[in-house]
């Protein structure tokens, strides 16, 4: 009897530590993992923090540094703009984030400046030039220069490939492309679409397959 009656406590004790472990897997993993931000604030903190990134870790007098240093500046000015700030009072700097603004929130770093709103998705609002890492790559030629987009028109350029724009679809802060394009003597149809992240800043999303590519670009200046 106290042999049978060692063996219930220890099948119960088991029972009440299965019960607890399952207990724990089934927890919501919202209690866990922090919930992403909505868009378009999970894009602009994206952009954000790789732009503070190559601005704090590059060149002090690398243009590149400087260009990126500008490019945060106005991806912080959109955010403050969306009602989210980077801080809260009672932190310490070591762990500052961009949160939703309170009372306590402090703004953006200095030097920060508004940035202008993204810009209705049209055909219109891509025209132009527009580089992906280095800004001189602007002085290059259409379909000559890698790394260098140009609009013109319905028609656009890439590094030794050009499209002729079948149609341009805005769906939200997107605008859906659809193209027919010669790339090395080849033609083929391609499809991508640009959002617009805000006056200056474009993400390109392309499907290849069953994978997606995404890649930043910066409108170079006037």
């Amino acid at each position: 009897m106290i042999r049978m009656k060692r063996r219930g406590a220890a099948h119960g004790a088991a029972s009440i530590t299965f019960f607890f472990v399952t207990a724990l897997l089934l927890l919501p993993t919202t209690s866990v993992r922090a919930q992403r931000p909505p868009e378009p604030a999970a894009t602009l903190i994206e952009l954000w923090l790789d732009a503070n990134g190559r601005c704090r870790g590059g060149a002090g007098d690398s243009a590149k540094t400087d260009a990126a240093c500008d490019e945060r500046d106005r991806l912080g000015g959109r955010l403050q703009g969306l009602d989210w700030c980077y801080l809260r009072g009672e932190q310490i700097g070591a762990e500052r984030q961009w949160q939703r603004c309170m009372s306590s929130s402090l703004k953006p770093e200095p030097g920060t400046t508004p940035s202008t709103p993204s810009p209705t998705p049209s055909i219109q609002a891509l025209q132009g030039n527009w580089y992906r890492d280095d800004q001189k790559v602007c002085k290059g030629r259409p379909n000559e220069t890698e790394g260098l987009l140009t609009f013109r028109g319905m028609s656009f350029f890439g590094y030794e490939s050009n499209c002729r724009i079948v149609s341009a679809k805005p769906i939200g802060r997107f605008l859906a492309l659809r193209m027919m394009c010669a790339t090395e003597g080849m033609r083929e149809r391609a499809s991508e679409n640009i959002e617009f992240v805000d006056d200056r800043t474009i993400r390109r999303s392309l499907k290849d397959g069953p994978k997606t590519y995404t890649s930043v670009h910066r409108r170079c200046p006037d």
